[in-house]
């Protein structure tokens, strides 16, 4: 137990994947070749490459890459709504300054046309 290569508790498959009915409750020791085919074997049981770390860390990179593009993503859709946000606002006070000033000057005219009619003419 004290040498470096792994203990496999041996079930329903042997350490090459293939069907194992033979005693089902011993401990198996894999050779240092069967060692090596077990790590480039994915694990028939859990349908996924346990002991390929290879695979484990491009696993784990995509994942990365993926959790940043949609990072990004998300981060870019935010700026965009604001700075369109900002702007709408920009565009309805701009429109609300120029409604104001153009009712103001036709009050203005209204009533110095109203003061001539009236004071002029009576």
């Amino acid at each position: 137990m004290s040498s470096s290569t792994p203990v496999v508790y041996s079930s329903l498959v042997d350490v090459f994947g293939r069907p194992n009915f033979g005693s089902s409750s011993r401990l198996v020791r894999p050779s240092p070749n069967q060692q090596q085919q077990l790590q480039k074997r994915c694990s028939v049981i859990f349908g996924r490459c346990d002991s390929n770390r290879g695979s484990n860390s491009r696993a784990a990179a995509t994942i990365v890459v993926v959790v940043v593009v949609v990072v990004v993503v998300v981060v870019v859709v935010v700026v965009v709504v604001v700075v369109v946000v900002a702007v709408v606002v920009v565009v309805v006070v701009v429109v609300v300054v120029v409604v104001v000033v153009v009712v103001v000057v036709v009050a203005v005219v209204v009533e110095e046309v109203v003061v001539v009619v009236v004071f002029r003419y009576p």
